[in-house]
């Protein structure tokens, strides 16, 4: 199914959506369709068919897609779900010194949502399990956290 096909079905059975923005498997831009341009279709899909913003959050793991969320389409980037993949860039989440840009750096760029794999939110203290600085700042900038309920790669 399309992108837009799944739209109509998921319209007809009353639930919200969360459409990630993959990654392209080219460079961008490619054939003058840049970055921007691919945001803004999926964007462009679920206005076409009527969906309100308030029942789309619109994911990806590029700030810079959030960014032109926020900027462009502010209903939808309010919203849009900031996927943190910067572990994979040295984000330690006990470390807040590694939280590049910081929580409040997000939040003051306009995101409101952040989601972080599970094991990004907790830590181990004296036995106990509790929220790593990493939850802990996020909650304190005022950022809403959904998390994965698993991590895939290993």
């Amino acid at each position: 199914m399309s992108h837009r096909e799944t739209i109509t079905l998921f319209k007809t059975l009353g639930v919200k959506f969360t459409p990630e923005l993959k990654s392209p498997a080219v460079a961008m831009p490619f054939n003058g369709f840049s970055q921007q341009d691919y945001a803004q279709k999926l964007i462009d899909e679920y206005k076409s068919a009527g969906i309100p913003a308030s029942d789309v959050w619109a994911q990806s793991f590029n700030l810079n897609d959030i960014l032109y969320w926020i900027e462009q389409e502010p209903a939808f980037g309010a919203q849009a779900v900031y996927l943190d993949g910067r572990f994979s860039a040295g984000l330690d989440p006990n470390d807040p010194t590694t939280f590049k840009p910081s929580m409040s750096e997000l939040k003051t760029m306009g995101v409101n949502y952040l989601a972080p794999p599970i094991w990004m939110l907790l830590t181990l203290e004296e036995n106990k399990i509790v929220p790593s600085a990493y939850a802990k700042q996020a909650r304190d900038a005022g950022l809403q956290l959904i998390t994965w309920t698993l991590e895939r790669s290993g």
